[in-house]
């Protein structure tokens, strides 16, 4: 039995799932925009989901139960707030 603490992990197979669910999912993969009377609604606009891969060299118990360290905060894209909610993504997973 090995020693090895690494788990297998396939970046393109997590794409390929990703793009497999949002077929059933699409508007996952849409943009919110105003319309009149001051309400958002949801385009599917296929803009695409950004899916982005992380490495660190933090041990997996340095990250603990995953609370907003530096650690973690290196993991993590920085969201610019300040950018209109058109231009951003509908959905923010970690």
């Amino acid at each position: 039995m090995s020693n090895n603490n690494t788990i297998p992990f396939s970046f393109e197979a997590m794409k390929n799932s990703l793009s497999r669910a949002l077929i059933h999912f699409y508007p996952l993969a849409g943009r919110l925009h105003w319309i009149e009377g001051g309400r958002l609604e949801l385009d599917c606009n296929a803009m695409r989901v950004q899916l982005l891969e992380a490495c660190s060299e933090a041990e997996l118990d340095e990250l603990g139960d995953f609370a907003p360290t530096n650690a973690v905060r290196d993991l993590v894209p920085k969201v610019d707030y300040t950018t209109p909610i058109e231009e951003g993504p509908f959905c923010l997973y970690k």
